[in-house]
């Protein structure tokens, strides 16, 4: 064979195995893993079924194309809008790597049956809680799924900051996942408009008093008053107070 013909062969060899790289398959750091939901679009509205104004069971939520080499899963959602600040409605981790979905409706238990386990979210409650906003603009839900190298080895009630501190170093990929959701001003909550001064100023953290507040300010006026009645527990948001109510407050009372 001509030595031009060799030379040629040996450029093609050279060739091909300094290009073969760029016709590999997709890097596993490059994946882009896929979160959907069967009950909303990304961006679009979240049915109200999974809200505190109706049944308040998570939605249901799928993922594809993850890392082959994940070990684990953790979920974290929350409202960024939230008055006072960003407010946490779920945290659920080590999820099996073998896990492509979380159905409607996951149990609010500390463990599934699964091994998952489950944290505590900004309403003191474990499991998920549904959006919630005070009445006003639509409020964004964020729902993030975190591949991992491995398991956080948290105990169940982790909250959402003991999770991303576990979970740093470990992330092989993650999907992002948003819903909104929004109040007609004139609604009245119930299990959250509170009547009194007091009771806001009972509550615990500067974060809740702002939340409890907007709930008051939202809510239905009757001429200078907003008449309601029932039973509020603050319990669920981190306050030791069961008030009582039944009547009209006048909106200097929230002040």
């Amino acid at each position: 064979m001509p030595k031009t013909a060799i030379s040629f062969l040996i450029g093609i060899a050279c060739w091909l195995t300094v290009a073969s790289p760029f016709f590999a398959a997709e890097p596993e750091a490059q994946r882009k893993i896929v979160l959907t939901s069967a009950a909303f679009q990304h961006g679009e509205d979240i049915s109200r079924k999974y809200t505190c104004d109706a049944e308040d069971v998570s939605p249901p939520l799928r993922w594809t194309n993850v890392p082959a080499a994940t070990k684990s899963f953790a979920l974290i959602a929350d409202d960024p809008d939230a008055p006072g600040g960003t407010w946490v409605h779920w945290v659920i981790y080590d999820l099996p790597a073998d896990t492509k979905e979380l159905p409607e409706a996951v149990a609010k238990t500390e463990a599934l049956p699964s091994g998952a386990k489950q944290g505590v979210n900004d309403f003191r409650k474990l499991g998920y809680n549904g959006p919630c906003p005070p009445p006003g603009s639509a409020h964004r839900y964020y729902f993030r799924l975190y591949a991992l190298d491995a398991p956080t080895d948290l105990k169940a009630r982790a909250t959402k900051l003991q999770v991303l501190e576990a979970i740093k170093g470990h992330a092989l990929g993650a999907a992002e996942l948003m819903g909104r959701y929004k109040r007609s001003r004139g609604t009245v909550i119930a299990g959250f408009s509170v009547p009194c001064r007091r009771a806001v100023a009972q509550s615990s953290g500067s974060k809740t008093k702002n939340y409890l507040t907007s709930m008051i300010n939202g809510a239905t006026r009757v001429g200078c008053s907003c008449r309601i009645s029932g039973e509020l527990s603050l319990n669920t948001i981190g306050s030791p107070i069961r008030h009582r109510y039944n009547g009209c407050w006048s909106p200097t009372e929230s002040r």
